[in-house]
């Protein structure tokens, strides 16, 4: 028992030697923590909100087999994604029976966007219709 507590000890008095502060660390967690944001964002409340719901984005319901206005009830929750000087804006988007959809939205300034005109995951004729919010 002895030699187990012995090797337990040296164990960890390796681990606390080798835990020392290390200036070249910090350097390197100060730069990973200021460039995962965007320095230079500016809330414009001129063009709140930037997306609302619109009545004119149809759809063929692949499920209902009728036509609907996929995000006239809501638009909501978005994230935006950056690339290529591109702002992509993800956001979930309600008819008005409630369905969501998720649809995206395009921009090159980062404050004005371009909807796609259909949404790009939606409930579909799939194994998982059974488990669908609406369906019926």
């Amino acid at each position: 028992m002895k030699k187990i507590e012995f090797f337990a000890s040296l164990a960890l008095g390796i681990l606390l030697i080798g835990c020392k502060d290390d200036p070249s660390h910090q350097t390197l967690n100060q730069e990973v923590e200021t460039t995962w944001y965007f320095p230079h964002f500016e809330k414009v409340d001129s063009l709140n909100p930037i997306l609302k719901p619109s009545d004119s984005l149809n759809f063929l319901d692949p499920i209902m087999d009728v036509e609907v206005q996929w995000e006239e009830r809501n638009v909501l929750n978005p994230t935006a994604l950056v690339k290529d000087d591109k702002v992509y804006l993800l956001y979930r988007a309600q008819d008005k029976q409630g369905t969501s959809r998720i649809g995206l939205a395009i921009s090159e300034d980062g404050l004005h966007f371009k909807k796609e005109t259909r949404p790009i995951f939606f409930p579909d004729e799939d194994s998982l219709k059974s488990l669908e919010w609406n369906y019926k």
